[in-house]
This record gives structure tokens, sequence and C-alpha cells, in this order.
């Protein structure tokens, strides 16, 4: 058996006819300065073909996956690739449901809740039956049977899983269907009130439109009995006017006016569905149409859901309580106390409840503790996952891979210290540490210094970056490296080189103010931010760094400067605008989303170039643009 990977003369983008050997069942570092082709070498080359072999030898057709250029590669692992890649988008996926915690809690709330009686109100206790051995494969649809109120006999239906998921009919708030959240027009970017209805004051009309309904809205006037004087612009309309034109002549805005008067029936008549009507209409019957929804996305913003109030459950689900709390007060407890929770059950529960409770408990315990161990226990279950940083959802695949138990495995991760403060990078190394010690390759590629002094072999790429890298300046252990002179890493591991502190810059006593922030676990905080110079907000992972200057202050800046229509995270105000007029944001979300889109096309710097070929005599001879 190969005790290491063997590369053999590897030359794909910048690498320059590398050889390496890899030890096997070792943490290995892969470092070097940005570009020196790392990432190239990991997952280019390394991961790529070991996939290519796999499902080759699997006799999985391959023409997708080329091998990359290289003359050999021996003693190949089945990889798997943990990185930046942040791939869960949906709105529906929150840490609860992607760690599957929020599963077995459904099972725990299903099997052991109490809920109050809809007649009498008092307490009843869940019906008690033996926890099936499969239980963990307990159907998500919603039981069809009662057992009566102890106290007024009362038949209450029982609740399963279904009733606990804002994923299914049976637990989703009808309100929001499990979202959250609601989708509302802005009737400011829909309607430009100062024009009338043949001047088109609604996004995306054309001519027919003002036309075909200035007829109607004149009939609807005459079926209620009132004069709808089309030329008038629209911020002039009565009361009952602006309803109409906005909700329609069935809505409950318009009704209100006329609770006696039978709406009409036909066009003829005057029926009028409103713009801010047929708006809606449109997004909720292309929900799945992404496209679509895109293109409407400027004249639409997001509120809680007034009837779950952002829970995303129905009220029957909400009542329900295990030791006192609801699944929803759990949900919104970071892991580390939802850990602690767990631990202070068995007091609660009956011995016969105890037996139903033991195997769930047992099971939240590890995947809970796993979580810990990879440094997340700050997140909540509710938390959602396109909130979630790169760094964070890499870690979360981590405790999954913990939790899997394989062996003779490739793991290759991409920078998994990004976002963790120095605290908890410790925690990072050991888990690494134990997905090694369970008979597994670990690559990693990494810049930070701290996890570079644990590995157990460490691999510099550089000189330099671009084409004046992809060469190995060295390999060994980090003591080894540390005493190569041609080794830029080496000569940080060493401490003959460090990290030169710039001068510090003047202030100009210009400054933003966050007042109150309360997003996530902001704790009504104030937080003054200097301008004109370069101010870093630093803490331990989950104190609230991203939610007070994402959440907050980004999204607050982009709404009053760029008009978007995110609503900011919870606070009372900012002050200090009137000294700033533009806002950049650059976060970790990845800039090309195609194939196609490199650097130039991104920056539009391959603009110019294609213009000056096209501008050539042969290419306007031979008709060809830019």
């Amino acid at each position: 058996m190969n005790s290491t990977i063997s590369i053999r003369n590897a030359r794909l983008h910048n690498l320059k006819n590398v050889n390496l050997d890899i030890p096997k069942n070792q943490l290995v570092v892969i470092t070097g300065l940005s570009g020196s082709g790392k990432s190239t070498l990991a997952f280019d080359i390394v991961h790529k073909e070991s996939l290519r072999q796999l499902f080759e030898s699997l006799g999985i057709v391959t023409d997708g996956l080329a091998k990359p250029p290289v003359d050999s590669i021996v003693g190949l692992s089945p990889s798997i690739s943990v990185d930046q890649h942040l791939t869960n988008h949906s709105p529906r996926s929150t840490v609860g449901t992607v760690t599957e915690v929020f599963t077995y809690l459904r099972v725990l709330y299903a099997r052991l809740g109490h809920r109050p009686c809809p007649r009498c109100g008092k307490d009843v206790p869940p019906p008690t039956y033996e926890l099936d051995e499969n239980w963990q494969d307990e159907s998500d649809e919603s039981p069809e049977g009662t057992y009566p109120c102890p106290h007024c006999g009362m038949a209450v239906p029982e609740m399963g899983m279904a009733n606990f998921s804002f994923n299914k009919p049976a637990g989703a708030c009808p309100t929001c269907t499990g979202l959250g959240v609601v989708r509302q027009p802005i009737v400011s970017r829909l309607v430009d009130e100062n024009k009338s209805v043949p001047e088109l004051p609604v996004d995306g009309w054309i001519e027919f439109h003002g036309t075909h309904y200035s007829q109607i809205l004149k009939n609807a006037g005459k079926y209620f009995g009132f004069e709808f004087d089309v030329s008038k612009p629209i911020k002039e309309y009565t009361p009952a006017q602006r309803d109409l034109f906005l909700y329609g002549t069935e809505s409950p805005q318009f009704r209100r006016h006329f609770p006696n008067v039978k709406p009409p029936a036909t066009n003829a008549q005057g029926r009028f569905e409103g713009v801010v009507t047929n708006l809606q209409r449109r997004y909720n019957e292309h929900a799945t149409n992404a496209a679509y929804l895109e293109k409407l996305e400027h004249l639409f913003t997001s509120q809680p859901c007034m009837d779950c109030e952002g829970t995303r459950l129905k009220p029957e689900s909400r009542a329900v309580t295990v030791a006192g709390d609801t699944i929803i007060t759990i949900s919104q407890f970071p892991l580390n106390e939802l850990d602690a929770w767990l631990k202070s059950l068995p007091p609660h529960f009956t011995e016969e409840e105890m037996r139903i409770a033991s195997p769930i408990l047992d099971d939240l315990k590890e995947r809970i503790g796993r979580l810990l161990e990879v440094g997340v226990g700050y997140l909540t279950l509710e938390r959602s996952s396109p909130s979630l940083s790169a760094g964070e959802a890499q870690r979360l695949r981590l405790a999954a891979l913990l939790g899997s138990g394989l062996t003779g495995v490739l793991y290759i991760l991409d920078e998994p210290t990004i976002g963790l403060h120095s605290r908890d990078t410790q925690r990072l190394i050991n888990v690494m540490r134990r997905l090694r010690d369970l008979g597994n390759t670990v690559l990693v590629v990494e810049h930070d210094l701290e996890l570079i002094k644990a590995a157990d072999y460490l691999i510099d790429v550089g000189p330099g970056a671009g084409k004046h890298g992809g060469q190995i300046m060295a390999a060994g252990t980090p003591e080894e490296v540390a005493k190569i002179k041609e080794s830029r890493t080496g000569a940080f591991l060493a401490g003959t080189e460090c990290v030169p502190i710039p001068q510090r810059r003047s202030p100009n006593h210009k400054a933003l103010t966050i007042h109150g922030a309360r997003q996530f676990n902001l704790h009504n905080v104030t937080a003054k931010i200097p301008l004109g110079m370069l101010v870093t907000v630093t803490g331990v992972s989950g104190s609230g760094k991203s939610s007070l200057i994402f959440d907050i202050l980004d999204v607050a800046a982009r709404q009053r400067l760029n008009g978007s229509n995110e609503i900011p995270g919870k606070h009372d105000s900012i002050t200090g605008w009137e000294h700033i007029d533009k806002v950049i944001t650059i976060d970790q979300a990845h800039i090309g989303r195609i194939p196609r889109s490199n650097a130039a096309t991104y920056s539009d710097t391959f603009t110019p170039i294609r213009e000056a070929f096209a501008s050539v005599p042969e290419a306007k001879k031979n008709k060809i643009t830019a």
C-alpha cells in the first residue's frame, strides 16, 4: 500500500512541472503567497484527479472531468472537498434543518410535548407510546388520531413531526407558508403618483395599459356612483379612488367604502383588479420562476409575517411545550445554551417518558457536541442558512464529517480558519486531528500561522504569485521548513520575518454612529465608527460583528444611498450620514456565477482590449466586431 500520494510533473495554470510526495494519514498544510498555486495543486490537481479515478473505477463516464495536465498521480484515496462555496441559498433552510438537530427536536415535541386544551385551556399531557426502533424514519405526515383531554374530555388531535415543520403544510404558518417573512409591494416604486393613468404611472405599463385601464376605471366609477377622472394625477385621488386604483374592486381596502354594493362582474361594468393586487398575484403565480421574480424584485420588500411573527409555525404548534419551553423558544437558543437545556430535561420526565426521550436526547447530545467542537456554539437553530458566512458553512460540514465515521478518505479543506477568532483556532485544529486519527488524510490550504505550526507535514508553494509562483519551495515538518532560507513561510515560522505595523493616520473627527443595535445577539449596542480611517471590527466568532456591520450598517447604507428595498437589522437609528455619499460592499460572496466569467470580464478590462482589436483595419475588413 502506498504511504504517499505521488505527483509527477503537474503543470496546470502556474505550476511548473511540480514533483511532490504527500504523506498519507497525516495533517498536511499547503501554504504560500496568494496566487502561488496552492489551490490549483490541492483542488484542481489532487481533488479532481481523485474524483476522475473514482468515477472511472465505478464505470461512470467522465467526459466532463478531464485528466489534469500531470504525468502521473499514484496513491490517491477517495476525496471529499470542503471549500468556501456557500451553496445553500434556500430561504427555507436553517442551521437547525441543515444539521438535522431540528428534526430530532420535532420528534421530541411530537412525542413528549404538552399543550393547552382548545376548550378548557388546561394542560394536556401527550399520549405515551413506545418509541419505535426506527423512530428516525418517522413519517412526516400529520397523524389522524385523537385522544381525550383529561380535564374536559374533548377529543384533542394527535400531533406528529409534520406539525412542527415549517416546510410541511401541517406545521407551516398559512400566511407566510413557513418562510417567516412576506413579500410586500413597495407602492412608491410601483406607482409614480405625479402622473395620471394615460401618462402610464405604473412600472412596466405601456400605452395599451393606459388606454385599456382608463376606460375600465371610468366604468368602475360609474358603477359605484362617483366620477373617476383619469386625467388627474394619482396623488389627487380621493381615498376611495386610490383604493380602487391600487387594490381593485374586490379588495377589502376598497369594499369598506361600499360595503353594501356587490362588486362588478365584468370589465364593462368596471371590474378592476388593482395594480398592487395584480403585482402580488403575478409574483405568487411565478414563485418558482427565478428569472421572472428577479424582474419584479425591485418592487418588493420583505416584512416579518404578522401572524406568526417570523416564527414560521402555526399557532397550535407554537403552543406546545417541553419542560415549559416551546420549540420556538429553544430554536432561539445558541447551540451551547441548547446543549445545557437538553441536559436539564431528564428530571422533568417520568420514567415512562424517559424511555421515549432517552434515544432522542442521546442523538441530540452527540450532534450538538460535534457542532460545539467545531466552534459554532454561538449559532441558533433558527439562523437562516443563506445568512451564514462561508467559514461557518464550512465548519457545519466539518461537524457532519466528524459524525460520518469514514476512514481511508482524503479530506481537502480551503482555509477553514477564515472568519474564525484566534481563540477558536485550536479547537478547529483538534477537529482536523480527530479526522486524521480516524485513518484519513487531511490536506489543508491555509495561511494561518497557528494552523501551519500544528501541521504534521508542511508544503510551501512559491516563491511569488502568478507566473512567479508554481514551485515547491519547501516540504517537511514545520521545524524543517523553518530552517529553509528560500521559504518565506519558513522565515515567519523561524521568527526572522514579521508583519510591519504601519504608521497611524490622524482622525478627521467625523463618524457614523449606530444607536441601539439589537440584531441577533446584539444587546442594545451603540457603536461609533470613525471615518477617513482603516477601521477593524473584531471579536470572537459569533460575537455580533457581522450583525453590526453587514446586517445593520451595510443594509441601512444601501437602503439610504442606493434605494435598496432590504430591511436593515434591528436598531434605533444611525447618525452621521451627511459625511458619506456612497457605499461599496465587499463581502465573501462569489463574484462569478458562470464558467465563462473571469477576472478580465468581471472587471471590464477586457472590453477596451476587444475594442482595440476590432478597430484594426484587418478586423474591419473581415467585419469582426468587439
